[in-house]
């Protein structure tokens, strides 16, 4: 890779990236023709991410609810997902709660170089001090990974970590603000040892004829020297809209990374190193919404009632029922009644 005059990266590697992405091979990122085996909707990176994700922040668990259970009305059916609430978010909050007191530990440090700081550098202007006092919202690089970094690692262990600036123009004085973003595999297109594909979360709105709107999609295309932005027009292709030059000669994008549990020539698969928590949430949850619907059903049970045929050995055609009992009459004496043998004195045949 050769600098240009102005220090620009232009040489072969950039040559090859451009070539790779050529516009019909966006425009079939960009549509779903085209995507990383890993991710797509049908991904397996995609899939173990979902499947922590869902008792992580409490979501309905869809797949679960959804296998009727043998016997199960329709009524019984959709009331059990009407009313479900999460039973697993709880004791995943608390695992997070936990691992988040290492940085109380007292072997915890983050140890900065200060010999390899360049004297024009001022002791406000430094790494440490930007990480450790000025860093954007967070105040420390600390806090953010302790506060979004740590959750984003135990649920996608497959999510990507993009560095980016806030902002490209700033002063000749001042240094630019790198920012780190997470993406989790459910909006990553593509990854490369070259580039990046990525869907952004944001959308744009589409003017169609008509007076109608709709969203639009928004993808960022990132190399080894640039961010590239593309959205969605009102034909469904896709333009690009802003591009900046990191210049760096390396791809700003890093891999959460865990437990590696599927490995081959083109991609590595992690798995979260909380991920065997996931067959007892899901039976948990899945227990926990059939005693929910038992208990509906012991306490607001339905009514039946049942009405019996009567007993034609015991009919009394006077009193129009079966009386249960059956007259023996007598020459000689006052005539007799006995128990009906034929529904035992219950009137019932």
């Amino acid at each position: 890779m050769c600098p240009n005059a102005a220090g620009r990266l232009n040489g072969p590697v950039c040559n090859f990236i451009m070539i790779k992405l050529n516009p019909t091979l966006l425009a079939d990122y960009f549509s779903g023709k085209k995507h990383n085996p890993l991710y797509g909707p049908q991904g397996k990176a995609t899939a173990l991410y979902k499947a922590l994700k869902i008792h992580a922040n409490g979501e309905v668990p869809e797949k679960l609810l959804n296998e009727r259970r043998p016997n199960e009305s329709a009524q019984v059916f959709e009331y059990r997902k009407k009313i479900f609430k999460s039973k697993t978010q709880g004791p995943f909050g608390r695992v997070v709660n936990t691992l988040a007191k290492i940085r109380r530990s007292p072997d915890w440090a983050i140890r900065y170089d200060a010999k390899g700081i360049p004297p024009q550098i001022g002791s406000a202007q430094t790494l440490q001090a930007y990480a450790e006092e000025n860093y954007p919202q967070y105040t420390s690089l600390t806090n953010w990974v302790f506060k979004v970094l740590l959750k984003n690692y135990l649920v996608d262990a497959n999510a990507l970590i993009v560095v980016k600036p806030i902002a490209w123009q700033v002063d000749d004085t001042d240094y630019l603000q790198p920012v780190a973003h997470i993406y989790n595999s459910d909006k990553i297109v593509e990854l490369t040892d070259d580039f990046c594909i990525l869907k952004a979360d944001e959308t744009v709105e589409v003017q169609l004829e008509g007076g109608f709107n709709r969203q639009g999609k928004v993808f960022w295309v990132i190399t080894k020297t640039a961010f590239i932005r593309y959205e969605e027009k009102a034909d469904g292709k896709f333009i690009k809209v802003e591009e900046d030059e990191h210049e760096l000669g390396i791809l700003p994008v890093f891999k959460m990374q865990g437990n590696v549990v599927e490995e081959t020539p083109k991609y590595t698969l992690f798995e979260s190193r909380v991920a065997p928590m996931v067959p007892s949430f899901d039976e948990a949850a899945r227990e926990y919404s059939d005693q929910q619907a038992n208990m509906v059903a012991h306490i607001y049970p339905e009514r039946w009632e049942y009405e019996g045929q009567s007993c034609s050995a015991c009919w009394d055609n006077g009193q129009k029922r079966s009386t249960g009992f059956v007259r023996i009459k007598s020459n000689n004496k006052t005539d007799r009644y006995e128990t009906c043998t034929s529904c035992g004195g219950t009137g019932s045949g």
